[in-house]
Parts: structure tokens; sequence; C-alpha cells
């Protein structure tokens, strides 16, 4: 890859965690609450399929927060960054000169962009988007909408989810069709943001129709605008960073008996936004940057804006022989992303010398198509034992085309097309078989264990570069990787009650490897000590945690603390023979911490709650010293704080026998962060910062209506940028102050 994913230059913890538990434990809250206030429902009522089964989330021995889609459509939390401040442990770091791509970390396990995804994203149970780095750090930004609830799971999930989730997983759930009743909703809103240079809107809708007592279809579909509220200097336009999204899902169940059902999903996504969201802070380091004010950007006219298109095609059949339950889930999902990116800052004045202009326009264009089948059967033998076993395939063609121009800086008119052209593809196919066994030892007490194998083949076909750039051109060979992946779970489960549970996790988690670019033997610059490939790399999880409720579920907690072994982490160093760079394992790190959260009813109508989380993740051994990037023990880890959590408090107040007011408050702390690893130990620092959001309504048995306002202090919030970015003087911050209604007829 020439340019775009970015690429950079050069237990002591129990006894004292255990005490910090039982201290912090009245003053944290859960967010897995927070997310509907129309609802009573508490821990025990939640029901998830974190474990590829249903259950109680009361019942589920893993760390998972729920957000459900009521929640986000009314507090327009669209984007999932707008909503990750709800979920202890989850950071999204967006970059800069990206074109929308954003990386993703739990509990802090990621080295920033440069290697391969450590979150695993999936849709109703099917992974989407790359498992390779330079094809983007794709995520689909769903609007909720489409969704029942979204599902966050913290620590490796590589037993029952497999590659890319060896720091936990983003499940999104998409709605379900009933045969029970007809039903449908539909909501208009919309919102201004300070400094905005229009207003936002949209529409959602949705309809669920049993046709029949066996067949149901559910179909829903929105569309939005939103605002502007980034000022480009240059074109001296306003609100260049705005965009429109538009959607929908069909979804169709048929359920001839109890003993089988069929699900079909045909869902489509596509948000484009017309610049970028990044901001360019004044520094006297960079003169361009001198006399911008706030909100601004000093970008080529045209340059910035980026599309994103998700699609997925998806069957699942569920059946039932004698004891056993079969399971099949068959889909195919695409992703497409096309961004155009101001890289003058980095190579202008190189281009300004050989091809007529300073400015430098890159055009990224890339899809990820993957084919995917899982099929699992689950059965009990007698009355103390569970098992799941299953298959896995997976066939994904991706590839990423970057295209080099040379343009005016001032108006953005193409002085030279062709400078470069290089098309990168990529194959991966993964075949995994997997099996999870639950013993119950006693009513009370199970242990489950699980295991996973997998294997991996990456393949990079041979592909030519053109333009002037690379010489007129260059051909790059073929490069192929093969390795095997082994994950396991042991999960020691004590039920106490109904409403108290304690467990121990103990789980692995991997992602990809990959070929090693290399020049052939025959080559002058050949080196026969770079590895042909690099393998997966593992993180190790060790964790307690405890969930339950008192007082008939008037207060309900979850707490855990857990310990996250990484190791042979997946660097970029340099050849020194070549003067290019390959990638193999080198250093580890751990993250260690404590996540607590509570929910209370104090009194008829009011909820509070909320979360707080402290967490380590550091380096323990640092990278090679001939690494890309530098790094040493003790070093903390990319976009982690040490302290981060949320309060929120909702009340309800019945103003007549049909009509109930409500109103509540939101305030989420991220602690100080570091931007991605570097050449240099001079890496950007995230401050601190604190959001506050305030809402305010009234709903009816059919009708709501609900006012918001979004970061009502209108605090700049950095999320991603700084060194090691195209331009390091820019960055993406919060949202501005919004201002925001909805409105809302259910039917």
């Amino acid at each position: 890859m020439l340019v775009g994913s970015r690429r950079n230059g050069k237990s002591r913890l129990l006894s004292g965690l255990l005490g910090s538990t039982l201290l912090l434990g009245p003053f944290y809250f859960s967010p897995l609450f927070a997310a509907d206030t129309e609802e009573s429902a508490s821990t025990s009522e939640i029901v998830v399929t974190a474990q590829k089964r249903e259950q109680r989330l009361q019942d589920v021995p893993v760390p998972v927060s729920v957000l459900t889609a009521a929640t986000l459509t009314s507090n327009n939390q669209l984007l999932i960054r707008d909503y990750a401040a709800s979920v202890p442990g989850l950071q999204i770091s967006p970059a800069p000169s990206s074109g929308g791509q954003q990386e993703v970390a739990i509990r802090g396990i990621t080295a920033g962009f440069n290697g391969n995804p450590t979150v695993g994203i999936t849709i109703d149970d099917v992974p989407v988007g790359s498992s390779i780095s330079y094809l983007g750090n794709v995520v689909p930004d769903i609007d909720p909408s489409n969704l029942e609830r979204v599902e966050v799971l913290r620590g490796p999930q590589g037993t029952l989810y497999g590659a890319s989730s060896m720091g936990g997983l983003v499940k999104f759930v998409l709605k379900e069709p009933s045969t029970s009743s007809f039903s449908g909703r539909i909501q208009a809103d919309g919102n201004v943001v300070n400094n905005g240079s229009g207003a936002g809107y949209g529409v959602r809708g949705s309809v669920n129709v049993p046709v029949t007592d066996t067949f149901a279809f559910i179909a829903s579909a929105f569309g939005r605008h939103d605002p502007g509220y980034i000022d480009n200097v240059v074109s001296h336009k306003d609100g260049v960073n705005k965009g429109n999204a538009f959607g929908g899902l069909i979804s169709g169940l048929w359920k001839p008996s109890d003993n089988f059902s069929a699900k079909v999903n045909v869902f489509y996504q596509d948000l484009k936004a017309d610049g970028a969201y990044e901001v360019d802070f004044p520094d006297a380091a960079y003169p361009n940057t001198l006399g911008l004010k706030d909100l601004q950007q000093n970008y080529i006219p045209g340059l910035g804006g980026y599309r994103r298109k998700a699609q997925l095609y998806s069957l699942t059949l569920n059946g039932k022989v004698g004891a056993v339950t079969l399971t099949s889930v068959t889909a195919y999902n695409i992703i497409d992303f096309r961004n155009t990116l101001d890289y003058t800052y980095s190579l202008g004045g190189f281009f300004a010398s050989n091809y007529g202009a300073g400015g430098v326009e890159i055009l990224n264009t890339g899809q990820t198509k993957k084919f995917t089948q899982e099929l699992r059967a689950a059965a009990s033998i007698g009355r103390h034992i569970d098992v799941l076993i299953g298959g896995f395939y997976n066939r994904e063609r991706g590839i990423l085309t970057q295209d080099f121009s040379s343009v005016d800086p001032t108006t953005g008119t193409t002085v030279q097309n062709g400078v470069a052209h290089a098309p990168l593809p990529v194959n991966v196919t993964e075949f995994a078989g997997f099996a999870d066994l639950t013993v119950h030892l006693t009513d009370q007490f199970n242990v489950q264990f699980g295991g996973r194998e997998s294997h991996i083949k990456v393949d990079k076909p041979s592909s030519v570069f053109t333009g002037p750039l690379v010489g007129g051109s260059a051909r790059q060979p073929a490069l192929n990787s093969s390795a095997n992946a082994f994950t396991y779970l042991v999960t020691p489960q004590l039920n106490l009650s109904r409403n108290l549970m304690i467990y121990a996790r103990f789980a692995s988690g991997y992602r990809a490897g990959g070929p090693n670019n290399s020049l052939p033997p025959s080559s002058p610059l050949y080196n026969p000590a770079i590895p042909t490939q690099y393998k997966p790399d593992k993180t190790y999880n060790y964790e307690v945690g405890v969930k339950g409720s008192l007082f008939d579920r008037l207060i309900s907690y979850d707490a855990s603390l857990y310990y996250i072994d990484w190791k042979s982490i997946q660097v970029n160093v340099e050849d020194p023979i070549s003067t290019g760079t390959y990638t193999t394992g080198g250093g580890s790190a751990k993250s260690e911490g404590v996540e607590l959260s509570v929910q209370a009813r104090p009194v008829t109508g009011m909820t509070l709650g909320g979360w707080l989380s402290y967490g380590k993740a550091v380096l323990t051994q640092g990278f090679p010293t001939d690494s890309q990037t530098y790094g040493v023990k003790g070093d903390r880890l990319p976009y982690s704080s040490r302290f981060s959590g949320s309060v929120s408090l909702d009340q309800d107040v019945p103003l007549s026998d049909s009509l109930t007011g409500f109103g509540g408050a939101t305030v989420a702390y991220q602690g100080k962060r570091y931007g991605t690893f570097i050449a240099t130990p001079a890496r950007p620092i995230y401050p601190g910062f604190t959001k506050v959001d305030l809402r305010i309504g009234v709903r009816t048995a059919h009708w709501s209506a609900n006012f918001y306002v979004n970061n009502v202090t209108d605090k700049r919030g950095i999320l991603g940028g700084g060194d090691g970015e195209a331009q390091p003087y820019a960055f993406i911050v919060t949202q501005p102050r919004t201002f925001g209604i909805s409105v809302a007829r259910t039917f």
C-alpha cells in the first residue's frame, strides 16, 4: 500500500482492584438500562444472544452491554462514536485523512491503525468487513431504525466468533419479524448544530406484517440529512462535512412448526459525507494553520468527502431433529467505500517539483465481498450436559485501489492525473471447527468448556502499479500465507439464586496474520532473513465477575475484574537492505482493570444508572528497535484511558391518565488518552473531557415527542488525530452542541 492506511515513521492487580471494587461499587452505574427509559426492564428481563442462543442477560457469564434502538434514535445517537461513551471499555477513534475509517478497541486492545482489526463486527451473527488492515477499518454505522439492539461483548470472543474478536465484539441485532400481531412505527426528526450551516432532518419507519399464522415480514427504511459544522477556509464554504444517509431492511420469517423456521434478511445502507470531519488546530510549528479558528480546516476544495455502503443478504435456518437443534447461517455481505484525501502536507513539495502542482489528491476505492457459512448443532445429554458443535467457512475477496493526482492547492483543479495507480487485491479463506460443552455439576454450579481450531489462508494476487511515481510500471508479486489458530474458553459459573451469579472466565482470541511484501530472490535487494509471513497474534483473558439484583430488582449490578495478556503484537519493521517494511511479531502488552455497573429505581418513575471503568493497558515488552513505531515497556496502548464513566438520571412524571412526561440527563467522562504509536516518544495526547446530554418529552400509548440537547457545554473532546497522521495538526472532535426534536407514532 502506498498511502492511506497510515504508516508511521519511525498480578498484583487482584488484591488492589478487588478493594477498589468494594469501595467504588455504590458509585458505579450501568449503561445497560439507560438504553430505554420507556421500559422498566432490568438485567433479569433483558434477553441477549451473546453466546449464540437466547439467554437472560443475568445468566450470561460474559460482560455484555446492551443499547436499545429506541433510545439511540430518540437521542440522535446514529453513529457508533455517538454512543461509544455508553459502554465501559469501548473506544472509537476516527482517523483524520482516512475517509471515515475508525479504529474500534475494547479494553485498550489495539496498537493503532497499522494492524489487522482487534474487534469483531457482526450483523445478526454474520461477520462483516475485512480481516486485513489495508482494506480499511470500515465499521458500518447502522442506523438504529433497522436495529433491535446493539450488544457489546468485552474481552476475547475467539471461540464462538473467530478472527478479529481478540479484544471483544460489537454485535448489531436487526429487527425480528413476528407472527403475533401487526405493528409499526414512524418517526420524524429535526436538529441544529452549533456552527452548523443548516438544519438536519430525518424520517424513519417500520412495519411488521403477519401475513399468516406461519409467515410474517418486517420492513423498515430511513433517510436523513446530517448538518455540516466544519468550515473550509480555502474554499470559503461552511459546513463542508454535511452528509446524507438512507437505507432499509426487509426481513421475512417462515415458521410452519415449532420444529422449523427460516428467516431471510436483505439489508442495505448508504452513507455519504461531502467533506472531512476533521478540524485543524492552530500550531506555530505548522504555519498553514495560523489564523484558523474553531471548527475550521485548511484543505484543498472538494477533498475529504467519503461514501460507505453496506449490504447484507442472509438466510438462517433452524430445525429440530429429535433432541438436536440444527442451525444454518448462510450470508453474503459487501462493504464498499470511496474517499478523497488531501495529502499535500506530506507529499506537496515532491509533487510541486515533479508533477506541476503541489496539491496532492489520493482517491481510495475499496470493496470487500464476504461469503460465510456456519453450521451448528446443539443438544442436551441428560440433565447435566449441554453441547454445541459447529463449523465455519469464510471466503473474502477484497480490493483497494489508490489513484494519485496532482491538483491546484487553491482550487482543486486537476493538473496531472495518473501520477500513480495502485490496485491492491487480497483474498482470505478461513475454515474453523468449534465446540462448546457446559457441564452442570449441580443445579447451581456449571462449567463451560470451549475450543476452536481455525485455519486462515491469505492470498495477495500479483498486481501492477503504474504511473511516474512508481517509475512507469512496477509489478507486485503474488504473496500468500497460511496459519492455524486455536482458541479456548473455560468458564465456571455459580448461580447462588435466580438473581445472583458469580463467574470466572478464561478465554482467548486472535486476529489473522498475512503474507509479507517481498522482493524476488533474483533482486539484488532481496533479504532472505525476512519471514515470508506473519502469524496471528493472540490475547489471553483472565476474569472474574458478578451479576445480580436486590430488593425485587430495585437495584441491579454487574462487576468484572480482568487481566488480558497480549502476545507477539503485529508490528511493522524496516528491512535494512531494501529500506522497505515487513510485519512480524514483536512486543507484548497487558490490559487489566475493573468495570462496575449499577442501576437503581429508588422511587416510582425514577431510573438512576451508569458505569465506571478503571483500566491499565500498557506494553509489557517494547517494540523491536527496527520497528516503524517507538514503544517501550510501560507505554500506554493507543486510545485507552485509565478512568472513564457515565451517570444518567431519568424521571417519569404522570401528567394525566393518558399522558406521561419524562426528562433525564447523562454525564459521561472520558479520561486522558494517547494517540497511535509513532516513530518517536512524542505521541499525541488527548485530554480528558466531560460531555453532558439533556432530554425532556411527553408520551402517550401511541405518541411520543422528545426534545434533547447533546453536548450541552459545547465541549471539543478529541477523538483522534495528531502526530502520525498525514496532517499532524488535524483532529476529530466531538460534535458541537446539538439541539433536536423527534416525534414518533406507534400503531
